[in-house]
């Protein structure tokens, strides 16, 4: 039976986990398409956060541990999966971890739509939109990259933005009706 002091530190670790746990799954949910593995992925890192429980320290930002942890989970997972890896997926995960972390801070209702509508979109498009938003590349550098033109980068940002924003505002009165 753990001491007090341990258990302290479990239920300490439990509510953080209840406060960051919709942030990791957005997360995983920009760069692992399958639901399964996903999930896998998340309690993967919800064991490890309990298991390093006493590496925590109270008052420091339990969500850029988290983050790190599912980055690393993340990372193992592309591994094992080396056929299917994708080179600008792996470059750009630990900034799209701190864009997550910052823009996702407090509403979790509107995190949960986000979350269902990023699943909704392919390993490529979430490509162009992290080179955009989290890298802050042009348009002239996405287009480069990907091998097209800036007008069809324009085009698929316009969409994608559209198609995000519309989404999450469908779901968001669909869950208030």
């Amino acid at each position: 039976m753990p001491d007090l002091d341990e258990k302290a530190k479990l239920q300490l670790i439990a509510r953080e986990w209840i406060s960051v746990q919709s942030t990791i799954l957005a997360y995983t949910s920009s760069m692992i398409r399958d639901v399964h593995d996903r999930e896998d992925i998340v309690q993967q890192t919800a064991f490890y956060l309990i298991e390093h429980a006493d590496d925590y320290e109270e008052g420091t930002e339990f969500v850029r541990w988290a983050m790190k942890v599912a980055r690393y989970r993340i990372l193992e997972y592309w591994n094992r999966k080396s056929s299917e890896k994708k080179h600008y997926l792996i470059l750009s995960s630990e900034a799209l971890a701190m864009s997550f972390e910052e823009h996702f801070k407090g509403d979790d209702q509107r995190r949960e739509q986000l979350e269902h509508c990023v699943d909704q979109i392919s390993p490529r498009h979430k490509n162009v939109l992290a080179l955009r938003y989290v890298d802050d590349a042009s348009v002239g550098e996405i287009a480069e990259k990907m091998g097209v033109s800036t007008n069809a980068i324009s085009i698929v940002l316009h969409r994608l933005r559209t198609a995000l924003e519309r989404c999450i505002r469908s779901r968001l009165e669909t869950a208030h009706e």
